[in-house]
């Protein structure tokens, strides 16, 4: 069974990252099974096969249209005739990443995985249900494995790249993911976002605030680049802009915060405390020899 004329829906969900509130238009890259590519309507087997694909179109259109539930339910109905094709397995898995139903997908993935072990979307998209969860160092792992099979994604460099700033180790690692994925394709917005993740980890808050600057510049309603911005205008002291991007964050996202808080950016009994964003900030000072680390990421009344 093939399923025609349709791009990348998996492009859709990793570029959007764990942090957006709002999907892009989603669609899949053609995919096919052993199975006949036009079933025979002449045997229960052939009808089987045609309804099977009718439900996959189903699905696929509807996750296309931002119809996660219909088209949910539409893969699940293709995995109760033919419970052993991956491709139902993966784009339920990619409507579970839409909704950040993580665990969800992941276990969509493992069943994925265990038919195509060698497809370098079941590892992404395995790899990002394991990001959305916090598990940063594992998605790392897989999304090694997807670029091994896909060496020139933008995608899975970018995807990897946002992971090691998530774990907030390796970060020298995480920069060479960006730059790698931004020279594969050159000033994409959502990759101009996590290098401003990994910048703003780094504490090179200038340089964070032009990736961020950059990357806003495209799409303005970006809540991970708008509430990242944000931090790091604290950083450097400029309380009112930084104010208004998180505000504008959590517009758009309420649950931001949680995000970096996952990540250890932000300190959890700091996050929407009374209003506030964080801690409160450290003075700007010149750094001094054998000082003391700076107090966890800031905040301050809105």
């Amino acid at each position: 069974m093939r399923i025609p004329g349709i791009g990348y829906i998996l492009a859709s969900v990793l570029l959007i990252t764990t942090a957006e509130a709002h999907p892009l238009a989603a669609s899949l890259h053609p995919g096919e099974t052993k199975r006949p590519a036009v079933p025979s309507m002449d045997s229960p087997m052939g009808r089987a096969d045609f309804l099977e694909a009718m439900k996959l179109l189903v699905c696929v259109n509807a996750l296309a249209a931002g119809k996660l539930y219909a088209g949910e339910r539409a893969c699940s109905e293709a995995i109760a005739i033919n419970d052993r094709n991956p491709l139902a397995y993966k784009l339920r898995g990619y409507g579970y990443l839409l909704e950040r139903r993580y665990e969800r997908a992941m276990q969509d993935f493992v069943v994925a995985l265990r038919f195509k072990p060698a497809d370098a979307e079941n590892l992404a998209g395995y790899a990002e249900a394991l990001s959305g969860q916090g598990k940063f160092t594992q998605a790392v792992v897989q999304f090694t494995k997807a670029i091994r099979l896909a060496p020139n994604s933008p995608i899975y460099w970018n995807a990897r790249c946002w992971a090691r700033a998530g774990s907030g180790v390796h970060l020298e690692k995480a920069l060479a993911d960006c730059n790698r994925a931004l020279a594969l394709s050159a000033d994409v917005p959502v990759v101009l976002n996590s290098r401003g993740l990994v910048r703003l980890r780094m504490g090179q808050y200038k340089g964070a605030i032009a990736d961020y600057d950059r990357s806003l510049a495209a799409r303005a309603v970006r809540p991970s680049a708008s509430f990242g911005r944000g931090l790091a205008l604290l950083r450097l002291g400029r309380k009112d802009a930084a104010l208004a991007d998180i505000a504008s964050a959590r517009k758009f996202d309420p649950d931001i915060d949680d995000l970096f808080v996952t990540m250890g950016v932000v300190p959890r009994d700091c996050a929407r405390h009374r209003g506030r964003i964080g801690c409160p900030p450290p003075p700007v000072v010149p750094p001094q020899k054998n000082a003391r680390p700076p107090v966890a990421m800031a905040s301050a009344q809105p």
